[in-house]
């Protein structure tokens, strides 16, 4: 008579651990939530560092801060830098440097699994967006397959790429580049891009004048667009290797 309860309350007992056990793990895992990640470029040679127009030697570096929260990150020494786990929702990126606000951009309301993609410059005292882009995590399947269709040989749309080869057509704003890695000309968008020569043995502006046809060129920046027939890069740095033949 004392046994049949003993092993129901036993069972009940049992039942009871094994729902709590199962149903607990769901509202105190933060890895299910997924957030926001945002992926920024800051264009320029050593943008981090720049050099102050008060006469300074250089400034601090400029640290990234997401409003509303306690996220923020430094950018690195070669201009790029990453937050993730950001909440859902519109998104305020503040920059600064040296405890003064440079800039606030704005993000557009992004939903869990988005991936931001921004690239911005340092104009004087001030930070002006370049560039944005919003990417579904439920796109990433799609932009692998499709990872194929751009002509550029390991090419993927937001990604950092380096470039080698000959200018086909324009100047030092904008022009067309043929490379082994790609099946036809690349067109690059140098308009706020730094210019090197091989050797260092030249300025930033006769560099500039250099990018001609015939030139040999490397180019380094971010792949903005590209497809089966055309692509585009947004350049934050270019090197003539070789001036064209004279």
């Amino acid at each position: 008579m004392h046994r049949a309860p003993s092993l129901l309350t036993l069972v009940i007992a049992v039942a009871a651990v094994s729902l709590v056990s199962c149903g607990g793990e769901s509202p105190a895992s933060p890895s299910g939530a997924g957030g926001v990640t945002v992926e920024g470029v800051l264009l320029g040679e050593s943008a981090a560092f720049t050099s102050s127009s008060s006469g300074n030697s250089s400034d601090g570096p400029i640290t990234v801060e997401v409003v509303g929260t306690e996220l923020s990150v430094t950018i690195s020494g070669n201009g790029t830098f990453k937050i993730e786990d950001i909440p859902e929702g519109g998104i305020t990126l503040r920059f600064i440097q040296d405890g003064t606000v440079l800039s606030e951009i704005s993000i557009p309301y992004s939903p869990d699994g988005t991936t931001v993609k921004i690239v911005v410059k340092k104009e004087g005292s001030v930070i002006v967006l370049i560039d944005l882009k919003l990417e579904d995590d439920d796109d990433d399947d799609s932009d692998d397959s499709a990872s194929g269709s751009c002509m550029i040989d390991g090419g993927r749309e937001g990604d950092r790429i380096e470039l080698e080869g000959d200018v086909l057509s324009g100047g030092g704003e904008a022009f067309e580049m043929t490379t082994n890695r790609a099946s036809k000309p690349v067109h690059v968008d140098a308009s706020n891009a730094d210019f090197k020569c091989n050797g260092n043995t030249a300025g930033d502006r006769e560099c500039h004048e250099a990018v001609e046809p015939g030139a040999k060129v490397h180019v380094r920046g971010t792949l903005k667009e590209c497809g089966s027939g055309s692509a585009e890069v947004t350049a934050t740095q270019v090197k003539v290797q070789k001036a064209a033949s004279s």
